[in-house]
């Protein structure tokens, strides 16, 4: 598989060292320079939606908007997860059993999913010429 044979996910990838040469020690600064960029890309957009994130009711909001406050307070950064090939339930149950993780383990997997959310997109890409 294309991500075992790159070593995608290995912590010392360059994405990882990307973000950690550029974020405080801790990575207290990660969450407001991803703040800042606010709009979701088409991508994003499409790929929450195909997740159900897009038509919540009242209390799968307030469900969310609770953990990503705690969550945020804890680790100093937004949750990230994949959302192709999720729901909301699934979304929600990862959110839960990742929110008391160690923050330097959370780091880890933020930037293991932020490299699936590009290869993802990358396959979608190419996988569209084939």
């Amino acid at each position: 598989m294309f991500a075992d044979d790159t070593g995608i996910f290995d912590p010392q990838h360059v994405l990882y060292k990307y973000i950690k040469d550029r974020t405080s020690e801790d990575g207290s600064d990660l969450g407001a320079k991803l703040i800042k960029q606010k709009e979701l890309t088409k991508e994003s957009a499409k790929e929450q939606a195909s997740a159900g994130l897009n038509n919540l009711d009242l209390e799968d909001i307030n469900t969310f908007l609770n953990l990503n406050k705690r969550y945020i307070e804890k680790h100093r950064f937004p949750f990230i997860i994949a959302a192709k090939g999720r729901t909301k339930h699934s979304i929600l149950k990862a959110f839960k059993e990742r929110i008391d993780n160690p923050t330097e383990l959370e780091f880890v997997e933020a930037c293991t999913q932020v490299e699936l959310i590009a290869y993802l997109r990358i396959k979608d890409i190419l996988d569209k010429d084939t």
